[in-house]
């Protein structure tokens, strides 16, 4: 199914998927319990991002968005604090819009508790090679390290099969932190309701598919 990607750069309490678990669970050896969203691209002199304040900074208070960005209503720099990487609508985001820091209405899913220990039923790893493969349990969600994670859909009439994410394939496991720096310009998706991060002008910001942009505020 094609999606048509909309880079929404914005502050919104977005969702990381808010998926149920089954009850019935073990040990996960293959996610940390704890941890921030990935925050390689630290620069030498320690700061976390090239481009963001080091802490939440005073709304109000001014701003330079780098040069780069989208024209448009979406020409904002995004900037996470907090250490939710299973749902950034758990932590604070900030927005640079028209040289002062400020918040927008959210759009998306609301923050949803930190997944516990997988079923028993998931794959002890990522299960990327068997996208597309059958899986025993429609809504069954197996999570992995700081961001990766498998989905049991129901799509067509042969039953629930596996979808796994992040995707495409050579996109980081541990999500990324909106600000942290990148190269290049990779689009990532993470979850399963359409929330994602692209790099833009040397630093990851969210994308989302699906969902209106927020537009003028």
């Amino acid at each position: 199914m094609s999606r048509r990607l909309v880079v929404a750069l914005v502050v919104a309490s977005t969702s990381l998927g808010c998926h149920s678990t089954a009850t019935e669970s073990q040990p996960d050896a293959a996610r940390s319990e704890t941890g921030s969203p990935h925050d390689a691209g630290t620069s030498d002199d320690g700061a976390w991002s090239p481009v963001c304040p080091d802490t939440v900074p005073p709304l109000g208070s001014s701003c330079t968005s780098p040069s780069g960005l989208p024209s448009g209503p979406f020409a904002e720099l995004n900037c996470e604090y907090g250490d939710a990487w299973w749902n950034i609508s758990c932590d604070t985001l900030v927005v640079c819009d028209q040289s002062s820091w400020t918040t927008a209405e959210p759009i998306y899913a609301p923050c949803s508790s930190k997944p516990g220990p997988n079923s028993q039923a998931c794959p002890a790893t990522p299960a990327y090679s068997d996208r597309g493969a059958l899986c025993p349990d429609a809504g069954l969600t197996c999570y992995y390290g700081l961001g990766a994670a498998c989905f049991c859909v129901e799509e067509g009439d042969a039953g629930p099969t596996w979808s796994c994410q992040p995707d495409p394939p050579g996109c980081p496991d541990d999500r990324p932190r909106v600000g942290v720096a990148c190269t290049g310009g990779a689009e990532c998706w993470y979850g399963g309701d359409g929330f994602g991060v692209v790099c833009i002008s040397g630093v990851w910001q969210p994308t989302y598919y699906g969902a209106s942009p927020i537009g003028d505020r």
